[in-house]
């Protein structure tokens, strides 16, 4: 069967074999440029690289929502100061 086949997305992915998702996430999580990316965001660009789609502009998203985010904290910390 192919990998396509054992991926279906009904607003959350149901996988087959949890593990291939697990190596994809850990393989995409070895790039220190990733290692602020939220779970719930890297689920969805493994999802995308196990089925083949480019995923370079999720991963700049991510990075972004997550550089996003840290800001955001950063400054409403320092904004109680």
């Amino acid at each position: 069967m192919p990998l396509c086949d054992q991926i279906s997305v009904l607003g959350i992915l149901k996988i087959e074999h949890t593990d291939i998702l697990s190596k994809v996430i850990l393989n995409l999580y070895e790039s220190p440029e990733n290692s602020y990316i939220q779970i719930n965001d890297m689920i969805l660009v493994a999802k995308d690289k196990i089925v083949g789609k480019p995923t370079g502009s999720a991963i700049q998203s991510a990075r972004s929502k997550s550089l996003r985010a840290y800001e955001l904290k950063r400054d409403i910390k320092n904004k109680d100061k």
